[in-house]
């Protein structure tokens, strides 16, 4: 976050604007989303783990 700040800073300075600075920060920022969402919800999305209910269930009943 203090690099992007840094980062963001100095063009402000600068008043330049770089495009593709844009698209490239955009786009990694929209991909670290995407990913942490992707881990949250395994059973919904691109990566599905179909079998995340059974290995649930394996593992709660280990611990019993």
């Amino acid at each position: 976050m203090l690099a992007t700040f840094l980062a963001g800073h100095g063009r402000g300075l600068s008043g330049r604007r770089s495009p593709l600075h844009t698209v490239v920060f955009v786009l990694v920022i929209s991909g670290t989303i995407y990913s942490i969402v992707e881990l949250e919800y395994p059973r919904l999305g691109f990566v599905t783990i179909k079998d995340a209910d059974v290995v649930l269930a394996e593992v709660r009943g280990m611990m019993r």
